[in-house]
């Protein structure tokens, strides 16, 4: 069964993290219907423009496949940014009305028929 929404996480301070998204987008093969690339943390012991120029690759990476990308640099970021209600919408897109995303964990989701 495949997953209703991919979810790839992504150190930012990693200056590997673009080559290994890169990789596990390979080992796909193709695009997923829904997905989100999340970036935890930021480049504390780096220069900011090397911190940018991997978070420009990664969002290039992310765009190529439509995927969206979100940015959090703490845990307490990532709690306001609710990633839940994020995954909800782009996983019930098609669907009219709103959805709460609790309803949605633990259930198979189809886009066809």
């Amino acid at each position: 069964a495949a997953a209703a929404c991919l979810l790839l996480v992504v150190a930012a301070g990693d200056p590997e993290g673009p080559r290994d998204l890169e990789e596990r987008m390979a080992a796909l093969g193709r695009a997923p219907p829904c997905g989100v690339v999340l970036v935890m943390g930021g480049g504390a012991q780096e220069p900011q423009s090397q911190l940018q120029q991997r978070l420009d690759r990664l969002r290039d990476l992310a765009g190529q496949w439509r995927l969206q990308l979100s940015h959090c640099e703490s845990l307490e970021e990532l709690e306001r940014a609710r990633l839940l209600q994020l995954i909800c919408r782009f996983v019930a897109r098609d669907i009219p009305g709103e959805v709460d995303a609790l309803h949605l964990l633990g259930k198979g989701i189809s886009r066809g028929p």
